[in-house]
């Protein structure tokens, strides 16, 4: 309570704020008086650019003034003239800024982009008999070469080889080269997702070429598909069909894809495909034989249509192509491989 018409000195503090000497006289009841206090302290933002999709943000280390700070988004920081900020991270060079806030209230901010850390990546890339083999190799998703690769790469790098991205297991250490060794799988899966014909296909990387590695299984009519006693493996189309049934991205294979695969180092063996499918028809009725393929069998053998209007024609360790007759599409169903 004061007096009224009478003169007062009033002093306002508040902690980071600085102290107010107002002097007022009170002229009536339930008199206002105002002040404003001036902030004596800073905002400072730690908000940086994590380059080239490498580290988690989580392991950024702030350390301000030399005390490493817990939260880091919005730091209410002492108004004077200089301080240090240093940002630390495993996949990044450590950053150094000195800060300073002309006046109490003003905000900076640190969003400049980090240094990524770099490492020499020595890879080879090998078969499972252990002989190197040419393979395309990805940093962080991105083709950056081929097996045998040595290069820079982020330290913090996710390394895969290969169409079906395999990933490569290795831990680089900061601004050192590290040595690795890959053994090739080359193999993968393929979904199909068309209507009716939900099926996981095993695919085979060989060369520059991706195979089924097992006979198509799409059923497109009724009678395309052998009944209960085949149930879900044995599928063969007349060449009309055989056009039309791989799915998107793939293709039936041609006379230059099998001659491809001939030519590739351990042929049969490279593709480790299950051959298994109808072969041909008997005289005039709907049964179809069929065989199982196998390389040391003598006499076992195994057709599959041709893109380029024709069938292939396997033996053990052989394979012969013919053209397409008249007679072949009316009375021949044979299966069908996607490449």
């Amino acid at each position: 309570r004061v007096l009224f018409r009478s003169t007062h000195e009033f002093k306002f503090s508040l902690n980071r704020y600085a102290t107010q000497t107002i002097t007022a006289t009170i002229k009536e009841k339930n008199q206002v008086v105002k002040a404003t206090l001036p902030p004596t302290f800073g905002i400072l933002k730690i908000a940086p650019k994590f380059t080239e999709g490498v580290g988690d943000p989580e392991d950024l280390i702030v350390n301000l003034d030399g005390e490493r700070q817990k939260k880091y988004d919005s730091l209410i920081v002492e108004d004077k003239d200089k301080h240090k900020v240093m940002l630390s991270h495993k996949c990044y060079e450590t950053t150094e800024v000195t800060i300073g806030f002309d006046h109490g209230g003003q905000e900076h901010v640190i969003d400049s982009a980090l240094t990524v850390m770099q490492s020499i990546l020595d890879l080879n890339v090998v078969n499972e008999k252990g002989e190197p083999i040419e393979r395309d190799v990805y940093v962080n998703g991105e083709k950056k070469g081929q097996s045998p690769f040595r290069d820079y790469v982020p330290t913090c790098s996710k390394i895969t080889v290969g169409p079906f991205r395999e990933k490569v297991d290795v831990t680089l250490k900061k601004k050192m080269e590290e040595q690795f060794t890959h053994t090739y799988n080359g193999k993968g899966l393929y979904t199909d997702k068309r209507k009716n014909n939900s099926k996981t296909y095993n695919l085979v990387a060989i060369g520059d070429d991706i195979w089924f590695g097992e006979n198509l299984k799409y059923k497109k009519s009724s009678d395309n598909c052998v009944g209960s006693y085949y149930e879900g493996y044995r599928c063969y189309y007349s060449y009309s069909d055989a056009l039309e049934v791989c799915p998107d991205k793939y293709h039936m294979a041609t006379k230059e894809d099998w001659n491809a695969l001939m030519k590739t180092q351990g042929g049969f063996d490279s593709l480790s495909l299950t051959f298994d499918g109808v072969s041909s028809r008997n005289t005039d009725d709907d049964y179809y034989s069929y065989s199982s393929f196998s390389q040391e069998g003598k006499g076992i053998y195994e057709k599959f249509w041709l893109e380029d209007a024709g069938y292939i024609y396997l033996t053990a360790g052989e394979a012969n192509m013919d053209n397409l007759s008249v007679d072949d599409e009316k009375n021949y169903k044979f299966p069908v491989r996607c490449v």
